[in-house]
């Protein structure tokens, strides 16, 4: 019998008969979400003016497209690979820098190790904007600074990933609790010694799995810096749907495509070996 089903007599019991029962919070519930969502699509439409008589009209020219899309330039596997190879340069060496910064800061912003709280709820909402950013205006603003190419997409990426990986390992680090803290605290410890030694050590399998996942997502962000004309492969794919050669688009998504299938089966075995281990 599913929860929402009642049975009210033996005789209703036998017959197989069944009373559903009613719960008027959650009907009204469910109507407001109901009513809200469908104004919601309707001005979203309203707002957009999609005209779907556009796009019957160019149904043949997206047939056309797609049939290009299914056709891949082979002769560009070797172009794409060895862009896609300098994406994760560039995705590698922009979260190894931020590595470097973000832990520290992680540990000054962490509830149970901030020495400064004033501080630390600067920083968090200091990072909080840096976020709310899009990745591509970094990347704009990089190579707004030092033109475009790899030194732009890693200046791109430094202040986002140092954001993301300071409030992940500080999470992290709140996880811990305050027993560690607390012992390592009453003994005298120095907080520098107390955060580097005691609990880095103590956290190293979660801050590695972190680290390893946001790699993946690094290396996607630095496929989208690519599309604005920083570098990689995202520039190389670019180019193509640029000059309408769908060909080797087709491609560049296909190399895109196994190169971050690898990559995220590559993190998810590292972490769970690093989860195991523990």
């Amino acid at each position: 019998m599913r929860p929402e089903d009642l049975t009210l007599t033996t005789s209703q019991q036998a017959t197989g008969k069944r009373i559903r029962v009613k719960h008027g919070p959650t009907q009204r519930q469910n109507r407001r979400f109901i009513v809200g969502a469908t104004i919601l699509v309707i001005v979203s439409l309203w707002y957009v003016k999609l005209d779907f008589s556009m796009f019957v009209a160019n149904i043949d020219k997206t047939y056309g497209i797609i049939g290009r899309l299914l056709n891949p330039n082979w002769t560009m596997a070797l172009p794409y690979f060895t862009s896609f190879i300098d994406t994760l340069a560039i995705a590698f060496v922009a979260l190894l820098t931020a590595l470097l910064f973000a832990l520290p800061i992680a540990y000054l912003t962490a509830s149970n190790t901030a020495p400064f709280p004033k501080l630390a709820r600067v920083l968090l909402t200091l990072f909080s904007l840096i976020r709310a950013v899009p990745i591509t205006i970094w990347g704009l603003v990089g190579a707004a600074s030092i033109g475009f190419g790899s030194q732009a997409g890693v200046l791109g990426l430094f202040l986002p990933t140092i954001s993301y990986l300071a409030r992940i390992l500080a999470q992290r680090i709140e996880e811990a609790g305050y027993d560690i803290i607390e012992a390592m605290s009453a003994s005298g410890t120095p907080w520098i010694v107390m955060v580097f030694r005691g609990l880095t050590q103590e956290l190293m399998p979660q801050l590695i799995a972190t680290v390893a996942l946001r790699f993946e997502l690094t290396t996607s962000e630095t496929i989208s810096l690519g599309m604005v004309g920083i570098a990689g492969i995202g520039y190389t794919l670019n180019m193509s749907i640029g000059t309408y050669n769908f060909e080797n688009a087709s491609m560049g998504i296909l190399i895109i495509f196994m190169g971050m299938w690898i990559t995220e089966y590559t993190t998810r075995r590292m972490v769970s070996w690093i989860r195991k281990e523990r």
